[in-house]
């Protein structure tokens, strides 16, 4: 899963990091962040201010689409992508949405997109952190697939200790986590195989939802049975599970 698009030479988010990391091979799936712009058009930006990737310090929500400034990267400019953009681009790509907006319109916007773009049975989404729109999500449309909420992950984790998960319904269908809470490690192969066990897929990513980027990280992911990385290097992942793979 290329996280942002997948290559650390290209500003992420953007439709020429997607293209690249596909055009390329290396990407299997897209995993991106939404927001809201002030006249309600869904945008591929994760940050509530522009001011990181663009230089201009004003919220996203303050500024409709047509007045947002490029993506400022190694001295190019790049246009900040609309999600319908990126589903019209890449029509058959597997993706993972991550809603960083509080507005809870864009729950009925994104889902209106992903059934207009006939994309119901390839795409995954949700919130890690707005509780209420991850819970809209699936009540508004419950037939599309959802990751866990980073809260619903930390109940699933508890459940696993005290040892009732087997007895509790799981409603989301993708369990997207980080490696570590950075007090706790969340490598555990006993509980990837029980979500597996239940045909929910397991995809791992570095502290904060970040991309994991490390050969030994990697390693780590990959003893421990999930079904998935997110990175940022996605070629170099690529290269590193070849080689892994001619060892065995």
């Amino acid at each position: 899963m290329g996280h942002r698009g997948g290559n650390r030479d290209l500003p992420e988010n953007s439709l020429e990091n997607f293209k690249k990391g596909i055009e390329s091979g290396h990407l299997d799936i897209i995993y991106l962040d939404v927001n809201l712009t002030k006249d309600l058009e869904v945008v591929v930006f994760h940050d509530s201010n522009l001011y990181n990737q663009t230089g201009k310090d004003v919220l996203l929500r303050d500024v409709n689409y047509k007045d947002l400034p490029p993506l400022i990267f190694n001295s190019h400019t790049y246009k900040i992508p609309r999600l319908d953009d990126i589903f019209t681009a890449f029509p058959s790509t597997p993706i993972s949405i991550n809603i960083e907006s509080d507005n809870p319109k864009i729950v009925e916007l994104i889902g209106n997109l992903i059934k207009n773009h006939d994309r119901e049975k390839i795409t995954i989404w949700g919130s890690h952190y707005h509780v209420s729109i991850h819970r809209n999500c699936g009540i508004q449309f419950p037939k599309l697939s959802r990751f866990f909420s980073d809260r619903s992950i930390r109940r699933i984790l508890l459940a696993y200790w005290i040892g009732i998960l087997p007895f509790i319904p799981l409603h989301c269908q993708v369990f997207e986590t980080p490696i570590s809470t950075g007090l706790f490690n969340l490598m555990i192969p006993n509980l990837f195989q029980h979500l597996n066990d239940r045909g929910i897929p397991v995809i791992i990513f570095d502290e904060g939802y970040q991309g994991l980027n490390s050969e030994g990280d990697w390693e780590l992911v990959r003893s421990s049975g999930v079904n998935g990385i997110c990175t940022s290097k996605m070629k170099e992942l690529k290269s590193w599970f070849q080689a892994v793979v001619s060892r065995q």
